[in-house]
């Protein structure tokens, strides 16, 4: 069981910050039933001990969506996920309600100034080269089947729509920050790991917020996943208005 004084009332917390300290909480008690403190949950989640403390016990205000992850992926690795309290939609639905809640937010740098965008730019170079090239090679689409995947028809049903990644803020605040690891890590987890739409949202949000170089690096990651979950992925960008993200997407799986 966790030492004395190493989990705190929490009664305190209202809203999401209370909401993502419990789950965070349910995470952290699986991993202490088998035989894992909190330093060795925290060095696993690449975290120090006081700032994993600072997690557990709401006491931190924005933060990292990249430990978030780690956790939940250390608690699934050790305990199965059927046992989890949590999801990771839902882990991460809670960080980006507890980052809009946040009035610190109404300061956060414009994503489209030169700095920020300056500041993406080392997140490509971490990303994998495809085919022996490197990752921000033009991408080649005039061979491509542009019948496949089709836009969603006009008509009574209405369309896809690609919402706002919950992650974009968390991104942002890592490279203003220069914390280009925690980004990097991001950014690959959104391109190999998250589900197709979560993918194509995270596409679609950093062309949107004007980080092409982070948008990038999510679909060089991306066009290695298997057929069926790149044509998944480009499908939900073609509905969403992203053509020029579909088709880079498709590209670089072709050539890969």
């Amino acid at each position: 069981m966790p030492k004395r004084g190493e989990l705190s009332d929490i009664e305190w917390l209202q809203g999401p910050q209370r909401e993502l300290t419990q789950a965070v909480r349910g995470l952290y008690m699986l991993l202490v039933g088998k035989q894992l403190g909190t330093r060795g949950v925290a060095d696993r989640c690449r975290s120090s001990k006081s700032a994993f403390s600072a997690l557990l016990n709401g006491k931190t205000k924005r933060p990292s969506l990249t430990t978030l992850r780690m956790l939940h992926e250390l608690a699934e690795r050790e305990v199965g996920a059927e046992a989890l309290p949590v999801s990771m939609s839902q882990v991460e639905r809670l960080h980006g309600a507890l980052l809009a809640a946040d009035e610190v937010q109404d300061q956060q740098p414009c994503a489209n100034c030169p700095a920020s965008r300056a500041q993406a730019a080392p997140l490509l170079a971490a990303a994998p080269s495809t085919n022996g090239q490197p990752a921000d090679r033009p991408v080649r689409t005039s061979g491509l089947d542009t019948r496949l995947p089709v836009p969603s028809p006009k008509g009574d049903r209405q369309p896809i729509v690609v919402r706002e990644w919950l992650g974009m803020d968390d991104l942002v605040a890592r490279l203003v920050a220069d914390q280009v690891a925690d980004a990097a890590g991001i950014l690959r987890y959104m391109g190999l790991a998250a589900t197709p739409p979560e993918t194509a949202a995270a596409i679609n949000s950093c062309h949107r917020r004007g980080l092409a170089e982070a948008a990038n690096a999510i679909i060089v990651y991306a066009a290695q996943r298997t057929d069926h979950e790149v044509m998944r992925i480009a499908k939900v960008l073609l509905d969403g208005a992203d053509p020029d993200g579909a088709a880079e997407l498709l590209g670089r799986r072709l050539t890969a």
